[in-house]
């Protein structure tokens, strides 16, 4: 996933990368704030085979030159034929203050054990993300803007196989996480097949 913001974001082109073979697109998610308070996030995946190897460079482009902030994360017991069962197309937006609460509408799934992926950006100097207290989601992976990068970008993770419905399909969420600085925030929800 890759997230860039500012002034021009939300018409920017966002390419996946094309090695070390060809990628996915998962989405493409953007919120406008107005001047200068823009987000674009979009996500892609692969499914690895002996091409990938730690250190491999993976490389998205943009229409416009933006400095981005990037996350990838590596699933494993993902159904490798058929990875996604449910994609948020409308991210969650908001243009909030220090301590403002982001929110990952609920995503309804369709089958079984699905692995649920909140991820949530914020732009903004040194707008950590952080979750609310009480949160099911742990860490999977961020990235954060206290010194490198224009954005906070984190993704939480959860599996299903947590109450109220022990793994069987039905809604979740919604999902809550804190902005420690003001500027636009995007919220969006990715389920996985087991």
């Amino acid at each position: 996933m890759v997230a860039v913001q500012g002034t021009g974001a939300t018409a920017a082109t966002l390419t996946p990368p094309t090695t070390p073979g060809p990628w996915i697109s998962i989405g493409d998610w953007i919120c406008n704030g107005g001047s200068g308070n823009e987000i674009h996030v979009a996500a892609a995946y692969r499914i690895t085979d002996s091409n990938d190897a730690p250190g491999k460079a993976a490389s998205w482009t943009f229409s416009n030159p933006f400095l981005a902030s990037v996350i990838n994360t590596v699933y494993g017991g993902v159904n490798p034929s058929s990875p996604l069962d449910v994609v948020q197309q409308t991210p969650s937006c908001s243009l909030g203050s220090a301590g403002s609460i982001l929110t990952a509408q609920p995503i309804t799934t369709l089958t079984t054990n699905d692995v649920l992926i909140a991820a949530f950006a914020a732009a903004g100097a040194r707008n950590d993300i952080s979750l609310t207290v009480g949160s099911p989601l742990g860490p999977v992976v961020g990235q954060d803007n206290t010194s490198f990068g224009p954005a906070d970008f984190n993704a939480y993770g959860i599996t299903t196989q947590l109450s109220p419905d022990f793994g069987e399909p039905g809604t979740y969420g919604p999902y809550t996480a804190r902005q420690a600085a003001s500027g636009e925030s995007l919220a969006v929800i990715i389920s996985a097949k087991p």
